[in-house]
């Protein structure tokens, strides 16, 4: 212990001064600050939802209240999907018109093999429904408004009618897929042959090529989003849901 200095007053009185002991001194100058747990995923989630609705002004609080953005994604793909579709067959008269019969062919498959996979999807969809209903539904796929209408259906929040096999939603995921790998991606490769090759380089083919190209890129982000943020799909899984909303 170190020897602490003494010091007299007028009257003669001693006074003590205590000095601090160095080694205490040091050892809590060198001891490390405390750590902080981790933060969990749901946490950061949570700050940066947080961070991100300060930033909106709140003269927008009418409109984020009643127009979804997820809506309106939606309903954009639905919009992509029947313009690749159209793309699709102004591309097979311009391949028969320039004699390149085998690009329309290709095309030709690959929309009947969309078609055929939708149609096995609302036929086992409503197998149990009456004859009137599968009939409207089989209609829906032949007119290529398919999509629009089970978007209609989402954003209404239908649930899922007595004797349908399957919700609306979960209809909706499978109809995509079915166009992206079914009828998306074979444009794209049949288009980018056929532009390669030289056999059809006109305006008309780079629009289509575009059309398949950004149609296929939405329609694989869209059901990965959409999924992930939904409600029910949330329920069921919640080990690999959850990542972007």
């Amino acid at each position: 212990m170190p020897s602490s200095p003494k010091s007299t007053n007028a009257r003669g009185n001693v006074s003590v001064k205590i000095l601090p002991d160095p080694t205490t001194s040091t050892s809590r100058a060198t001891s490390p600050p405390p750590t902080s747990p981790l933060p969990t995923i749901a946490t950061l989630r949570s700050t940066i939802n947080n961070s991100i609705s300060g930033l909106v002004p709140k003269k927008f609080d009418y409109a984020k209240k009643y127009v979804s953005v997820t809506k309106l994604a939606l309903f954009a793909g639905a919009g992509l999907s029947f313009s690749d579709l159209l793309c699709d067959l102004v591309m097979i008269r311009e391949y028969t018109k320039s004699g390149h019969q085998q690009y329309a062919n290709a095309t030709i498959a690959a929309v009947a093999v969309s078609l055929a996979l939708q149609l096995l999807v609302v036929m086992i969809t409503n197998a149990k429904m009456n004859t009137r209903r599968k009939l409207v539904e089989v209609l829906y796929v032949l007119t290529f408004v398919k999509p629009g209408v089970d978007v209609y259906r989402v954003t209404r929040g239908q649930k899922a009618k007595a004797g349908s096999r399957s919700n609306p939603f979960n209809e909706m995921m499978y109809i995509r897929t079915i166009e992206l790998f079914a009828e998306c991606i074979p444009s794209v490769l049949i288009q980018t042959i056929a532009f390669v090759d030289g056999s059809e380089r006109a305006a008309a083919a780079n629009l289509s090529l575009a059309s398949s190209i950004l149609t296929a890129a939405y329609i694989a982000t869209s059901i990965s989003i959409e999924k992930d943020a939904n409600a029910s799909s949330r329920r069921a899984d919640q080990t690999s849901t959850g990542f972007y909303l």
